[in-house]
């Protein structure tokens, strides 16, 4: 869907209503949390509608990519990292409409996908570090995390993930 909000097609609500509740919504745009009756369900639920973008995909790539330090980005490299991300949604989470996994996960998102694309990229040839024994070790000491590097993390943002992660609004 066209970004802004206000420029959508439409909303999450009318592609609930217009399919009966039967589609599989993710938007680039963020919508409000809502209540839909999935199939046989007899109650309604909350859900938040996902909003699908780049930030699911592409940091683990690059992770991956500059782990490895692969010479190239193949496109199924994209492909590949779909399929990891649809492996970290729960049946859980379909079941409450939603096709991402928590944004608050996204770390731990990013990670799994750059241990898979860093895999594929030594077993295709296109890696010119060196191959660990363990790739997972690999990504772990790569992943940037800005707790670690002093002159860039100001305890004053401390609990700002945790303000965020407890606000409904921001949490899927």
């Amino acid at each position: 869907m066209s970004n802004p909000t206000h420029k959508a097609e439409c909303s999450a609500e009318d592609a609930f209503k217009w399919t009966n509740n039967q589609c599989i919504f993710a938007s680039g745009s963020p919508f409000p949390r809502m209540r839909v009756q999935f199939g046989d369900q007899k109650e309604e639920v909350d859900i938040v509608p996902a909003q699908g973008n780049n930030a699911y995909i592409f940091p683990g790539v690059a992770l991956g990519v500059i782990a490895s330090r692969a010479t190239r980005v193949p496109d199924d490299m994209f492909l590949l990292s779909a399929e990891v991300l649809s492996g970290l949604v729960t049946d859980d989470m379909l079941s409450k409409g939603t096709v991402y996994p928590p944004i608050r996960e996204i770390r731990n998102v990013s990670f799994e996908i750059a241990v898979r694309v860093a895999a594929e990229c030594y077993r295709i040839g296109i890696a010119s570090e060196v191959e660990p024994k363990d790739i997972r070790a690999l990504i772990q000491r790569t992943q940037y995390h800005h707790k670690h590097h002093q002159p860039y993390s100001d305890a004053a943002f401390d609990n700002l993930e945790e303000h965020f992660m407890s606000n409904d609004e921001f949490v899927q």
